[in-house]
């Protein structure tokens, strides 16, 4: 797992979060690329989920394909995980 976060975290934010045990507000996350989106209490959140849920459903339907999209983005990330699920 901590592959994962290295290759997708920028190295001052990676660093912040293992070395410093740094913990990101709403705002600080979404600066620093670590969400995509916030929301501001239980039910804009709740809308936000389906909206995002809804924009990225179709691509299910296309799993397989998607799937070796995702793998060709992060190879080394893919094999690494792939290794650790056949342990």
């Amino acid at each position: 797992m901590s592959a994962l976060l290295r290759y997708k975290m920028q190295p001052h934010v990676y660093r912040s979060v293992v070395l410093e045990a740094k913990r990101y507000s709403g705002k600080e996350a979404l600066a620093n690329h670590l969400v995509d989106a916030i929301a501001e209490g239980v039910e804009p959140t709740v809308e936000l989920a389906k909206q995002v849920a809804l924009k990225i459903a179709p691509k299910a339907k296309c799993g397989s394909i998607y799937t070796l999209i995702k793998e060709d983005m992060y190879p080394e990330i893919s094999s690494r995980l792939m290794m650790n699920a056949k342990l």
